[in-house]
C-alpha cells in the first residue's frame, strides 16, 4: 500500500475566520463552525453554530464546500487534544441557510479528488486521532493548546490504498454516520412535538376537554379549575447536589459509579454517554445521589456567555441501561426527584426545558469569578408550575411518555452505531478485515455492543 503526505493530496487549505458579532461595511453573515461544534454538525445539527460577520472578499475565499475536511488546530483540553476533524457533507451545505466557514481555531482542507477520496482521508484522520498518533503534533503554548498542522501535513505518512478500496471504506463508515443523522433528526422531531404538546396543555391550556373547564385565579394568573400552581420545591420529593468522587479507589471512596456532568447533558439526550467518567465515591454519597428512572439532572454551575446554566436531563431506564454500573450526577448539578405521580417527571422536565428556552432560568444565573452559578434555592422556591388534576396529568403522560421513550430508543441505537463504527474503523483502515467482510464483521460487533 502506498503512503503520501497530506500536502501532496491537498488542493487548498486555509485557516478559519472568526469575524465580528455585528455587521460592518462589505460584510456578510456566516455560520462559523468551531471545534466544539464538530460533533453536533457532524450529525446535521446547526442550532448552536454561532452567526458571525466577515468581509465579503474573505468569505469568497474561505467559504466551505462539500467534501471539505475541518481540522481543529487550537483549543482542546487535557482530556481532548487538538486535531479533531469533521467532514462537510453535501447535505450540510444545502441545509445551512447561511454560508458556512470554519472558525479561527480550525482550518479547512480541500482534498484533490483526482488524487484521493476526501471522505476516506477524513476517516483516516479520525483513526489517527482516536489512536493517539496525532498527539505528537499537539503542543501547549501560553495556556492554549495548538496543533502543528504544517509539520503534520509534511511529515505524517498517510496510507493510501487503491481508489476503489478508499471508496468502499468511506462508503461503509459513512453509512453509520448517515443512520446516526437520521436517528438524530427523528429525536429532534420528537423533542419538538413533546415540547409543543407541553406548551399546548400547560401554557395555553388547550388540553382535551378544556372548552368545558372554566378559568380561575391563581398565583400564576388564570388557570383551569381543578389545576394548582405549586412551587417547584413542592413538586420535589428529594433534591441534592451531585458529587465528583475520586479518580482512584480508596478506603473512603470504594463505590464505583459513572458521573453525568452538565457538559454531558446535550449528548446524553442523544444517547451519547461514552464520555461520562467512572469515579469512586463514598458509600453514603453514592446512596443519596444514585440516579433512578424518573429523576432529573439539573445543571447549576459552569455554562458560558452563550450557554447559560440550567440545562436538564430526564433519566429513564433505557438511558441507565447504557451504563454497566450505577450513575450519579456531578457536583455542578442537582439531582431532582419529583413526587411519585404519573406523568410528573415528564411534565417537570418539559417545564424546565421551556423555562430554559424562554429565559426564565437565565434570570437566576449569577456570574462569580468567571463561572456561571445558579440560584437554585430561590428558583425552586419562587417559580411555580401550572399543574393539572391527576387525571389530566395521567392523560398527558399517556401521550408524551411514548415520545420521550422513543427518543431514548433512538439515542441508544445511535450509541450502538457509534460504538460499532468506531470498532470497525481501525480494522478497515489497517486492512485487518477486507472491505468485502465488513458487513459480516459489523453484525458481529453490533451483537457484542447490545
Amino acid at each position: 500500500m502506498d503512503s503520501v503526505a497530506l500536502r501532496e493530496i491537498t488542493a487548498l487549505t486555509k485557516d478559519g475566520e472568526w469575524g465580528k458579532g455585528e455587521p460592518f461595511a462589505s460584510s456578510i453573515e456566516t455560520s462559523a463552525i468551531r471545534g466544539t461544534d464538530f460533533e453536533d454538525v457532524r450529525v446535521g445539527l446547526l442550532d448552536r453554530v454561532p452567526s458571525r460577520y466577515i468581509s465579503e472578499h474573505i468569505a469568497m475565499r474561505k467559504r466551505l464546500q462539500a467534501f471539505d475536511i475541518l481540522l481543529e488546530t487550537a483549543g482542546g483540553s487535557k482530556d481532548r487534544p487538538t486535531g479533531r476533524t469533521m467532514f462537510v457533507k453535501p447535505s450540510l451545505i444545502s441545509k445551512s441557510p447561511l454560508p458556512l466557514i470554519c472558525a479561527s481555531f480550525a482550518r479547512f482542507i480541500r482534498i484533490d479528488r483526482l488524487k484521493a477520496n476526501p471522505e476516506y482521508i477524513f476517516w483516516l484522520l479520525q483513526h489517527l486521532y482516536s489512536g493517539g498518533a496525532l498527539l505528537q503534533y499537539h503542543t501547549q503554548h501560553t495556556g492554549v493548546a495548538r496543533f502543528q498542522f504544517t509539520t503534520f501535513a509534511e511529515r505524517e505518512p498517510l496510507p493510501l490504498p487503491a481508489i476503489a478500496t478508499q471508496n468502499c471504506i468511506a462508503s461503509i463508515l459513512s453509512a453509520y454516520d448517515d443512520l446516526i443523522e437520521n436517528n438524530t433528526r427523528r429525536i429532534k422531531i420528537l423533542e419538538e412535538m413533546a415540547q409543543m404538546l407541553y406548551r399546548e396543555w400547560f401554557v395555553h391550556f388547550r388540553f382535551p376537554g378544556h372548552e368545558k373547564v372554566r378559568m380561575v385565579e391563581s398565583e400564576l394568573g388564570p388557570i383551569p379549575e381543578g389545576w394548582t400552581a405549586p412551587t417547584l420545591q413542592a413538586l420535589l420529593e428529594h433534591s441534592i447536589g451531585g458529587g465528583w468522587g475520586e479518580e482512584a479507589e480508596s478506603n473512603q471512596s470504594s463505590v464505583p459509579a459513572y458521573v453525568i456532568r452538565g457538559t454531558d447533558i446535550p449528548g446524553a439526550r442523544y444517547g451519547e454517554v461514552a464520555n461520562c467518567p467512572l469515579r469512586w465515591h463514598k458509600e453514603s454519597n453514592h446512596r443519596s445521589r444514585r440516579l433512578e428512572s424518573g429523576d432529573l439532572v439539573f445543571e447549576v454551575s459552569g455554562g458560558s456567555k452563550g450557554q447559560p446554566v440550567g440545562r436538564s436531563l430526564l433519566i429513564g431506564e433505557i438511558l441507565l441501561s447504557q451504563f454497566d454500573r450505577s450513575v450519579i450526577c456531578a457536583s455542578f448539578c442537582k439531582l431532582l426527584r419529583p413526587r411519585t405521580q404519573s406523568g410528573l417527571s415528564a411534565a417537570l422536565y418539559l417545564f424546565l426545558r421551556e423555562a430554559y428556552t424562554n429565559g426564565v432560568i437565565e434570570r437566576f444565573q449569577v456570574q462569580s469569578t468567571g463561572i456561571s452559578n445558579f440560584k437554585f434555592t430561590a428558583f425552586i422556591e419562587e417559580i411555580r408550575m401550572a399543574l393539572p388534576d391527576s387525571r389530566t396529568l395521567a392523560r398527558f403522560a399517556e401521550v408524551v411518555c411514548p415520545m420521550l421513550e422513543a427518543i431514548a430508543v433512538f439515542g441508544k441505537r445511535n450509541a450502538i452505531l457509534r460504538t460499532t463504527r468506531d470498532l470497525l474503523l481501525p480494522k478497515l483502515i489497517s486492512g485487518e478485515i477486507p472491505v468485502e467482510a465488513a458487513e459480516e464483521t459489523a453484525i458481529e460487533l453490533m451483537e457484542q455492543t447490545t
